[in-house]
């Protein structure tokens, strides 16, 4: 993907919300941030990180295999969907 080629304009970064964890899960979200000084909040931020990290090049292959279908580029169909602009939805 050409990043330089993505608008972003009008996208805000968001705090988004979680599911909800069973009480254990979250026993362990606090103790692991208490063991490691850190909040629950910087946990779960660096679990998002970590997921983007490993899994954004199998999740780039599926854009551009989308944008394909669609007729359009990567980088448009990125915007589009950031923006709110396009739903894929159940199509």
């Amino acid at each position: 993907m050409d990043w330089d080629k993505v608008d972003l304009s009008g996208v805000k970064a968001s705090n988004p919300k979680t599911g909800r964890l069973s009480p254990l899960d979250f026993a362990k979200l606090t103790v692991a941030g208490k063991l490691i000084r850190k909040s629950a909040a910087a946990c779960i931020q660096t679990a998002v990180l970590t997921y983007l990290q490993r899994n954004w090049e199998e999740h780039e292959r599926r854009l551009s295999f989308e944008a394909k279908e669609r007729g359009m580029s990567p980088e448009d169909l990125f915007s589009g969907l950031a923006k709110g602009e396009i739903d894929l939805g159940d199509e």
